[in-house]
């Protein structure tokens, strides 16, 4: 009779010899799966601080886990805790070196990291340079992502590199039309850069689309055609500028 539910049991996929220890550990993968996505849903809602001895005691437990150290990752950056942050999505990416998010968390902690005051200038660059590999990387495995190109244009612009800065927001825009914020990003550094010719090329689709109510579109529209040398062209945008800004002390 035994040998003969055996049988039918591995008729039906299941081990013949059930191991009596399964049963327990898929308990108990369940139960830190259940944890991870508690402590998720806390950082979700904002209670940081909540979720923050959850992470870390399951990092302890599931050290090889990258979901765990993603999350706990994030934790440290809410709480400004930037080091232990950029140590937690090194911990990443030396589980899972494929994870373009990783990269892009990492390179983003950096960044961050180098706006900290306090820091000497030769740690800020070396944060920033590291930054920028990062999301090099992250982009050569994930090359469509748009918050990856605008997170390099972050980069960019605070190494004081503003063509680059623009080319990568511009990037950003192209793959996420909806996300105006990345093409008046890429118009502003295509400006301070002086680089005329795709300042236009950025604001010019803008200033038709919002034609209605945008006038600091227009204004800046203008400003990269004299740039150009192209004072027909500035005089209209500077015109339909004040029109839409009749109201504005700046245009008046």
């Amino acid at each position: 009779a035994d040998a003969d539910r055996a049988l039918e049991a591995a008729d039906e996929g299941a081990p013949v010899f059930p191991d009596p220890w399964l049963s327990q550990v898929s308990a108990m993968q369940t139960s830190r799966i259940s944890e991870l996505r508690a402590a998720r849903d806390l950082l979700r809602d904002g209670q940081v601080e909540a979720a923050l001895p959850r992470l870390e005691s399951l990092s302890e437990r599931e050290p090889d886990d990258f979901r765990v150290f993603e999350s706990l990752g994030v934790a440290y950056g809410e709480l400004g805790r930037l080091s232990d942050a950029i140590r937690a999505f090194e911990r990443v990416l030396e589980i899972n070196p494929a994870h373009a998010n990783g990269y892009e968390n990492l390179a983003r902690a950096l960044m961050k990291r180098s706006d900290d005051e306090s820091a000497d200038e030769d740690a800020k660059s070396r944060d920033l340079e590291t930054g920028l590999a990062h999301i090099e990387q992250a982009l050569r495995l994930e090359p469509r992502k748009a918050s990856a190109h605008g997170l390099k244009g972050d980069l960019h612009r605070r190494r004081g590199e503003l063509t680059d800065a623009g080319d990568a927001y511009a990037s950003a825009a192209d793959l996420d039309p909806r996300a105006v914020h990345y093409s008046a990003a890429a118009a502003s550094a295509y400006l301070r850069a002086e680089a005329w010719q795709p300042a236009v090329g950025i604001l010019r689709p803008l200033a038709d689309s919002h034609a209605t109510d945008d006038a600091g579109v227009w204004h800046s529209l203008a400003v990269a055609y004299i740039g150009l040398g192209e004072l027909d062209a500035a005089d209209e945008a500077l015109t339909e500028a004040e029109r839409l800004a009749v109201d504005d002390a700046t245009f008046a």
